[in-house]
């Protein structure tokens, strides 16, 4: 059996390993802009500028050696942030 802290190999665990991350984003806000439709087929809008509130969830998981078995390790992590964002968009229909 590893020592509790080590790093683990993959022959000594009976199962599936499960390693990775995810990153998430939700936010909220208003913008201002214009919109411009040329002869009914392209359209370009153009937001000016907008406020708004962004939050973001990092999280990693990974298997440990603990209490003589494996169990999943996570960490999980927040950050909200205020955004200021412009935009220039280009459509086409068809």
């Amino acid at each position: 059996m590893p020592e509790q802290n080590s790093y683990i190999n993959a022959e000594d665990i009976d199962g599936d390993i499960k390693t990775g991350y995810t990153a998430n984003r939700f936010g909220y806000g208003l913008k201002i802009g214009a919109q411009w439709v040329i002869k009914d087929l392209i359209t370009i809008d153009w937001n000016f500028g907008g406020l708004g509130a962004d939050l973001y969830r990092f999280s990693t998981f990974d298997y440990v050696y603990k209490d003589d078995k494996y169990v999943q390790d996570k960490s999980v992590d927040y950050l909200w942030r205020l955004a200021f964002a412009t935009n220039l968009t280009v459509g086409y229909a068809f």
